[in-house]
Formats: structure tokens, C-alpha cells, sequence
């Protein structure tokens, strides 16, 4: 039986309904063989046992079940995580560390980067208290109201949040060499891993051996999805034009992290960047990194992707 985009078009429940047909004929009364084309990633996975991705209209890229396409052109893992909200020691703790005033209840953020200054926090973490960074929610907070004051527990409940993150940062980094951050919304972070050898076992054993020091409540990891190999193939960035921070470990440097602004992760694989000190941290912008990598890739054999794929099995 052949299928061509057989769920083209159908609502929801119509395309469950025709995936039930298929897989009776294919898998339950084992009558016939079927191969169809498709360009959802999801169809593929439910209905197939074996799967190739073309390009060009007919050039295959992979070839094999799922796992093994999986296994071999995933870029990593991703790791979905919740920092604990602090206790009172903490916050106390941390009022004391940055020396925050108790008489108030509010501040401006530019009197909270004051504060944190004096302790030489990172200059590039105090900018990012900006739209889309990783100090967005103080930033919404302060504009939502005349004064532009935020509540001082919730910069503390920030602060608390991103210590831990960087701790996480700087563990990920020295295991798997390249850390990137993928969203983030309060207190729950989305990072994507590169594999570096290591099994998806081991980030697991890693987080639930860190979660008490890293104030962990609750994780998940899992593997790149099929999705996102799909449209690697199809020459198109893993989250459109959203720009993500990306952490490396520097080997030079036992402490220190090379941190660039980067649309994917794929530019950033193997590329070795110049190093700025900037409080122990090294930052780069990645744009005409980018642009170079992206010459370099089209000009590779067989590398240049630019038709959007298809997914045959």
C-alpha cells in the first residue's frame, strides 16, 4: 500500500482514526506492507518501523528505525528542570550576602544592580535583566507599575534562582562541554546538552546526585526529538530565530565558561572562540560566528541542505 501525505488535512481525531487503520493492517494482521510519505514527525513515529528522511526532492539523508536516527544524528539531550522555591535561611542568607535593605519592601532595579555590584556579581548576568532575558519577569514587573519598583523578595527569589542555575551551568558544561538554554519561565529552566559521548543514563544519575545541592524539586531529560533531526536536515535552525545563551567549557581555564548569543547550537559544535576575561566568564557575540560557520557548512559535499525535507519510510 502506497500513502502519499495520507493525513493531509484532517482534524485531529479523523487523523488518530486513519493511523488505527494503518497500524491493523500493518502491525496487527500483518496483511499487507505500506509505505507513505509524510512531513509530520509524529505520523512517522506511529506508524513506522523503519524511516528515511529525504532531501531535493529524492536524495536520502538517514536511513533506520527511529532510535538509530536518534542515536545517530541527535545533537544531545534536553533537560527540563525547577529550582525549589528558597526557605527563610536562604533568603536571610542571601539579604546578608548583597547587604539588601530591610527597611523597604520595594526597589529600583538600577538600586538592585547597585547591590550587586558591590559583590561583583557578573556585569553580563546583571544585563540580562532585560525583555526575553534571563531577569525578564523583574523587568516586567518593575514597568507594570508607575514607580518601576519590584518587590525585594522577588529579586531575592531571583537571585536564589541564578545562583543554582549557573552551578548547573558550570556542572553540564564540564560533562558534556556545551550547555544552552532554551527557555526559561520563573524558576523552570529548558537546557539542551550535547551528547559528548555520554548516555542519557548518565545526565540522569548527574541530576538526581545534584538535586539537593542544585535545589532541584523536580527534572526531566529525554533525547532530541525526531522533530528537531527533521528539520536539521531540512538546513532550518531548531527554534526559528529565537536567540538562546550558549555556555562551553573552557579547558584552558578550570572555571571558567565561554557564554555566546546564538540562534543554535549546531554553530557552536566545534568551533574553537577568541577569550575576553570578564569575571572569570568569557563572552562573545555569535552572530558573524554564525554567518561563517553557515559559508563553511554550505560549501561541505552533500552538506547543503536547502529544500525543505521529506520523511519517507
Amino acid at each position: 500500500m502506497l500513502l502519499d501525505e495520507p493525513s493531509s488535512g484532517m482534524d485531529p481525531e479523523a487523523r488518530r482514526f486513519m493511523w488505527q487503520v494503518v497500524a491493523g493492517f500493518t502491525q496487527k494482521r500483518k496483511q499487507c506492507a505500506v509505505i507513505l510519505t509524510t512531513h509530520s514527525m509524529e505520523e512517522a513515529e506511529a506508524l513506522c518501523t523503519k524511516m528515511g528522511i529525504m532531501v531535493k526532492g529524492g536524495v536520502f539523508k538517514c536511513f533506520g528505525s527511529v532510535q538509530h536516527i536518534k542515536n545517530k544524528f541527535g545533537t544531545g539531550y534536553e533537560l527540563e528542570l525547577k529550582i525549589r522555591r528558597p526557605t527563610p535561611a536562604d533568603i536571610q542568607a542571601i539579604m546578608q550576602e548583597f547587604q539588601l535593605p530591610t527597611t523597604y519592601a520595594k526597589m529600583s532595579i538600577s538600586m538592585f544592580k547597585e547591590h550587586l555590584g558591590y559583590k561583583q556579581f557578573p556585569e553580563w548576568l546583571m544585563m540580562e535583566i532585560t525583555t526575553g532575558g534571563l531577569g525578564d519577569e523583574l523587568l516586567r514587573e518593575a514597568k507594570s507599575n508607575k514607580q518601576g519598583l519590584v518587590r525585594i523578595l522577588h529579586m531575592i527569589e531571583w537571585l536564589h534562582v541564578i545562583q543554582h542555575v549557573l552551578k548547573i551551568v558550570k556542572t553540564l558544561a564540564f560533562e558534556f562541554g556545551t550547555v544552552e538554554i532554551l527557555g526559561h519561565h520563573n524558576s523552570q529552566f529548558k537546557f539542551r546538552v550535547l551528547r559528548h559521548n555520554k548516555s542519557i543514563g548518565f545526565l540522569f544519575g548527574l541530576i538526581e546526585d545534584k538535586k539537593e545541592e542544585f535545589a532541584i524539586s523536580e527534572y526531566s531529560a529525554s533525547q532530541t526529538t525526531l522533530e528537531q533531526i527533521f528539520q536539521m536536515f531540512a538546513h532550518m535552525s531548531y527554534d526559528d530565530e529565537n536567540v538562546h545563551l550558549v555556555f562551553k567549557y573552557n579547558e584552558e581555564y578550570e572555571n571558567d565558561l565561554e557564554i555566546h548569543k546564538s540562534t543554535t547550537i549546531q554553530s557552536l559544535y566545534s568551533r574553537q572562540t577568541p577569550r575576553v576575561e570578564d569575571h572569570n566568564l568569557v563572552v562573545e557575540e555569535a552572530e558573524e560566528i554564525e554567518m561563517q560557520d553557515l559559508a563553511a557548512h554550505e560549501s561541505k559535499k552533500n552538506a547543503d541542505v536547502t529544500d525543505f525535507g521529506t520523511a519517507t519510510t
